[in-house]
C-alpha cells in the first residue's frame, strides 16, 4: 500500500488527535512554535503514523507521540523516524530523547 509522509497542519491536529486516542497515547496535540508532528496517510488520506518532536533547546529534542497503525510494516516505521530527524536536523536539533509509558525504559538518547 502507498503512504505518504508529510509535515502536520493545524487543520491536522483534530485527526490528529483523534487518532492518538484510538491509539490510546495520553495527552493531546498542539501545534506550538517549537511542535512539529510528521504524519503518514494511507492512499484515502487517513492517518496511519504520527510522530512529534517538540524542540526543548538550541540542539535538544522529544519525540512524542508516537502511534502507528497495525498496517505499517518496519519500512514504513523507519521512514517516519527518519523524517522526523530531518525535519529537527532543518530546526537544529542534533539530539533526541523519546520517553515512553509501555516500554519498561525510561529514556532511550538517540544522538546524531
Amino acid at each position: 500500500m502507498y503512504y505518504q509522509l508529510r509535515i502536520a497542519t493545524e487543520q491536522d491536529v483534530p485527526a490528529i488527535n483523534a487518532f492518538l486516542e484510538k491509539g490510546q497515547a495520553k495527552g493531546g496535540v498542539t501545534l506550538a512554535e517549537r511542535t512539529a508532528f510528521v504524519v503518514m496517510e494511507d492512499a484515502d488520506g487517513q492517518l496511519a503514523g504520527c510522530l512529534g518532536l517538540e524542540q526543548l533547546n538550541e540542539q535538544e529534542g522529544l519525540l512524542r507521540s508516537l502511534v502507528i497503525s497495525d498496517k505499517l510494516g518496519q519500512g514504513h516505521i523507519v521512514s517516519l523516524f527518519q523524517s522526523v530527524q530531518t525535519l529537527g536536523e532543518k530546526m537544529g536539533v542534533w539530539i533526541l530523547f523519546m520517553s515512553s509509558q509501555t516500554i519498561p525504559l525510561p529514556m532511550i538518547f538517540f544522538w546524531h
